[in-house]
């Protein structure tokens, strides 16, 4: 958010920004102000690796999407083949999806996560709280119930 700001201010004070861009602030204000809560609410639910992907994923469409459109306004590609690089993106990153999604469910099954070492249910506690709950804290104390 910081990094955006930022660059927007030295764009301003650089005169990169056109007078009649300005509207445009008006259509992507309301999404980064529910984005951004959305973001960090669903992060907190959510593992960081899979919010990342999930993210990622999202982007890369839109960049297809853009591509497809850009495509098209410059007259490069007529008709529906322009959409060609969005359902490339589309196809690509749900195979990506489908393998990373794939390995987790397989190592999450075969438990292989380290031994922390720990015979206190305390110290495997600590580890709950952090989200870091290591497979051996409930192999050896079962599920610890939050308080």
């Amino acid at each position: 958010m910081a990094e955006s700001t930022l660059t927007a201010i030295a764009y301003y004070q650089l005169g990169l920004f056109a007078a009649g861009s300005f509207h445009l602030i008006l259509i992507i204000a309301p999404g980064i102000l529910i984005g951004i809560p959305l973001g960090v609410y669903t992060i907190r639910h959510v593992d960081a690796e899979t919010f990342r992907r999930i993210c990622m994923s999202f982007d890369a469409w839109i960049v297809g999407f853009g591509l497809s459109r850009v495509l098209l306004e410059l007259g490069l590609v007529q008709s529906m083949t322009a959409y060609q690089p969005l359902m490339l993106a589309v196809l690509l990153d749900s195979y990506l999806l489908y393998g990373f999604f794939k390995t987790r469910r397989r190592n999450a099954v075969s438990i292989t996560a380290p031994f922390c070492g720990s015979s206190s249910r305390l110290f495997c506690s600590w580890h709950h709280q952090k989200k870091s709950l290591k497979a051996c804290c409930l192999l050896r104390h079962g599920p610890i119930q939050r308080a």
